[in-house]
C-alpha cells in the first residue's frame, strides 16, 4: 500500500529544516530506562529514517506527549538526539469502593465513556488526570459511582403532602399546573428528581398550600431551578408523536432583536441622503428580519391561526435582557427568537423561564457556550463544519492533504483535530510534515505533482488568507489544487478568478435560488408590503418563523427535542438538526464549488 501523505503547515510547531523525513520504518523500543524526578522514562536515541510519527507509534504516545517532554523537537529531529519518553510503570491503581475500574478498549473515547457511565467530562478528568494526554488501549481508568439519592421525602412527613403517580407524557410543568403549585415547590419536595429525572409511574410528593405556607418549608434546602431544571432529563416529556393542534389556541412568540442598531444605521443613512441623494441604502438586518417574520405571521393568520408577537429591543445590552426576562408575559411565551449576540444570548439563557425554548437565529453561539443549557441554533456550528469538511475531503480519493494554520493557539489545536479525524476516516498511514510557514513562505515544495492536492486553510483572517490564496494561485497554474475554505472568505477582497483556479469549495447553510417561482412570489409579496426588495435577512426571518411555528403546532411543549425530526425547506434554508450536548444545531449545508470554467456549482 502506498502511504497517503498529509502535509500540515503551521506557524509555531515543528520546523522542516534539520527534520528527518523518510518512510516510517519500524522503530525498536529502547532498553535504556532512567528515573527522572521520580518518574520512569525510556531514553530513545534517534536513528536514521525515524520520524516523530514512527517514534510515537512505537511507544504508544501522542505527538503532543512527546513534545511536552522534549520541547527541543520543535527545532526538528536530529540523528543521535536523545528523547525521554514516559514509561507506564504498570502499577495497579489503588482501588476505592467509591469507584469502578475499567480498561480502555480500542475505539473508546472520553465522550463515549462519560455518556455510558453518566458522569461529566470534568469529573472524568479529575479522577483520571493522565487521560488529558489521550486514552491508551488497555489502560485502567476509574469511574466514580453514583451515590444513591438521599430520601429527603421520608424526613418531611411531618407536614402534609399529596401523593402523585406520574403518568405517561406528564411533565413538571403540567403537574405544577394541575395542583396549582410551582415547579420549584415540587423540586423542593422531591430533590431526587434532580438526579434521576421525572419518570413514568414515579410516586412524588405534591406540597399542599398548608405545607408551603408552613415556616418549616422555607428552612428546607432550596433548589436553584435556574441551574437544575436545565439539566433534568424528563424522560416522560420526550415524545415526538404529532399533537392535535386547535387553531383557537393562541401561539405566543417572543422576538428579541437589537433594533436600536438599525435605528442608528437609519439615522446615518438619512443624513447622508440629505447630502448626496445617490447614496446606496445600507442593510438594516434586524428590521429586515422582523419584516420577514411579519410576512409569515400574516400568512398564518389568513389560515386561521391566532398569533401574538411580543417584540423587544435588546439594544445589545445584558441589562436590558435581564429586564425583559423579568416581564410577566415572558413566562407565557411558547418560544423566544433571539437575542443575537453571544453575551446577550448567554444572559437570556440564564434568566429566561425554564420551560420556554429559545432560538439563536443568526450566529454560532454554541462554540463558546460550555454550560448545559438547552437551546436551538439555526447557524451551523464549528463542529458541524468540521464534520462536513473532513467527510467531504476524505472521499475525494488518492490525494495529498495540506492543512494550513494561521499560527494562533486555537488554530494549532484545530490543525491537530483535522489531522486526527482524517487519519481515522482514511484508515491509512499518513505522514504529517509540520512547517513554520512564516519562515519558509513557500508552498510549492509541498505540492504533489502526481496527485490532487487538497488544501485546507483553517483561518478567517483576511490578510492571512489573501497571502496564502495568492501563493496557491501561482502553484495552481501548473498543478491541481482543491482549496477548502470558509463562507467568511466570500466577503474578502480576493479576486474571484483565484477562487475558480483553485476550485474553492466552501460550505454554507444559506442559499436563495432566485430562479425559483416561490422565491419570486415571496419577493413580490414583500415588495408589495414594504415597497422594497427582500434581503437575506428577510428570507431568514420568514424561514425561521416557518420552522418554529410548524414545530410548535406539531409537538407543542416538546418542540425543542422533537425539532430533530424537522426537515423543512424554506427560501434560504434547508433545516436538519443534530444534537450536540444540549444544543440543537442546524447541520444542513450547501456545498459551493468555484469551478475552473468560471461557473459556481451549488449542491
Amino acid at each position: 500500500m502506498r502511504y497517503l501523505k498529509i502535509i500540515t503547515i503551521i506557524f509555531s510547531v515543528f520546523i522542516l529544516s534539520n527534520t528527518i523525513v523518510a518512510q516510517d520504518n519500524t522503530v525498536a523500543k529502547s532498553e535504556v530506562i532512567r528515573i527522572i524526578n521520580g518518574k520512569h522514562y525510556y531514553i530513545h536515541t534517534v536513528k536514521k529514517g525515524e520520524t516523530i510519527y514512527s517514534i510515537c507509534k512505537a511507544y504508544g504516545v501522542s505527538e503532543k506527549q512527546l513534545a511536552s517532554e522534549n520541547p527541543e523537537i520543535f527545532d526538528g529531529l536530529k540523528l543521535g538526539q536523545e528523547l525521554k519518553i514516559f514509561k507506564q510503570t504498570g502499577r495497579p491503581l489503588r482501588k476505592s469502593p467509591d469507584y469502578i475500574y475499567v480498561k480502555i478498549e480500542k475505539g473508546q473515547t472520553v465522550y463515549a465513556i462519560t455518556k455510558k457511565y453518566e458522569i461529566s467530562q470534568e469529573q472524568f478528568f479529575t479522577d483520571n488526570p493522565d487521560a488529558k494526554n489521550g486514552l491508551k488501549v488497555g489502560e485502567e481508568i476509574k469511574i466514580k459511582k453514583h451515590k444513591k439519592p438521599i430520601n429527603h421525602e421520608a424526613r418531611l412527613t411531618d407536614v402534609p403532602y399529596l401523593k402523585h403517580k406520574v403518568k405517561r407524557r406528564e411533565t413538571l410543568y403540567s403537574i405544577s399546573k394541575k395542583y396549582n403549585v410551582t415547579q420549584d415547590d415540587i423540586l423542593k419536595a422531591n430533590p431526587s428528581i434532580k438526579e434521576s429525572g421525572l419518570k413514568k409511574a414515579m410516586i412524588i410528593n405534591i406540597p399542599t398550600k398548608e405545607f408551603i405556607n408552613n415556616s418549616l418549608w422555607e428552612k428546607k434546602d432550596s433548589v436553584n431551578t435556574k441551574d437544575t431544571l436545565q439539566n433534568i432529563i424528563d424522560t416522560v416529556n420526550i415524545n415526538c408523536d404529532e399533537k392535535s393542534f386547535n387553531k383557537s389556541e393562541t401561539i405566543k412568540i417572543g422576538l428579541l432583536l437589537p433594533f436600536d442598531l438599525d435605528i442608528k444605521t437609519l439615522n446615518i443613512e438619512q443624513n447622508n441622503l440629505k447630502i448626496d441623494g445617490h447614496k446606496r441604502p445600507k442593510i438594516k438586518p434586524f428590521f429586515e428580519f422582523y419584516q420577514g417574520v411579519l410576512i409569515k405571521l400574516k400568512e398564518l393568520k389568513e389560515q386561521g391561526y391566532n398569533i401574538d408577537l411580543y417584540a423587544y429591543d435588546t439594544k445589545k445590552s445584558v441589562y436590558t435582557i435581564k429586564a425583559i426576562m423579568s416581564k410577566p408575559e415572558i413566562k407565557s411565551l411558547n418560544f423566544i427568537i433571539g437575542p443575537i449576540y453571544q453575551n446577550t444570548f448567554d444572559t437570556a439563557l440564564k434568566y429566561k423561564p425554564v420551560n420556554v425554548p429559545i432560538i439563536n437565529p443568526l450566529i454560532d453561539v454554541s462554540s463558546k457556550f460550555n454550560k448545559d443549557y438547552s437551546f436551538i441554533q439555526v447557524e451551523s456550528s464549528k463542529d458541524v463544519i468540521f464534520n462536513k469538511i473532513t467527510d467531504y475531503v476524505s472521499n475525494i480519493g488518492d490525494v495529498n492533504y495540506i492543512v494550513i494554520s494561521d499560527g494562533s493557539e486555537d488554530n494549532l489545536k484545530t490543525v491537530w483535530k483535522y489531522s486526527q479525524k482524517l487519519r481515522k476516516l482514511r484508515n491509512d498511514s499518513i505522514t504529517i510534515h509540520n512547517i513554520n510557514f512564516t519562515e519558509t513562505k513557500k508552498l510549492k515544495p509541498f505540492i504533489d505533482k502526481t496527485k490532487h492536492n487538497v488544501v485546507i486553510v483553517l483561518s478567517t483572517k483576511e490578510g492571512f488568507v489573501t497571502n496564502v490564496v495568492t501563493k496557491l494561485h501561482v502553484a495552481a497554474l501548473t498543478d491541481t489544487i482543491i482549496l477548502i475554505g470558509f463562507k467568511e472568505w466570500l466577503k474578502f477582497k480576493i479576486q474571484t478568478e483565484y477562487y475558480h483556479n483553485l476550485n474553492l469549495t466552501v460550505f454554507n447553510n444559506r442559499n436563495v435560488d432566485y430562479n425559483n417561482e416561490k422565491v419570486l412570489d415571496f419577493n413580490k409579496s414583500y415588495k408589495d408590503e414594504y415597497n422594497c426588495e427582500a434581503t437575506t435577512y428577510s428570507y431568514i426571518g420568514y424561514d425561521i418563523s416557518k420552522l418554529l411555528i410548524s414545530s410548535y403546532v406539531k409537538y407543542k411543549s416538546n418542540m425543542c427535542n422533537c425539532i430533530l425530526n424537522a426537515e423543512i425547506e424554506g427560501y434560504i434554508y434547508k433545516f436538519k438538526f443534530e444534537k450536540f450536548k444540549n444544543h440543537f444545531v442546524n447541520s444542513q449545508l450547501n456545498t459551493i464549488i468555484y469551478k475552473n470554467d468560471l461557473t459556481i456549482e451549488i449542491k
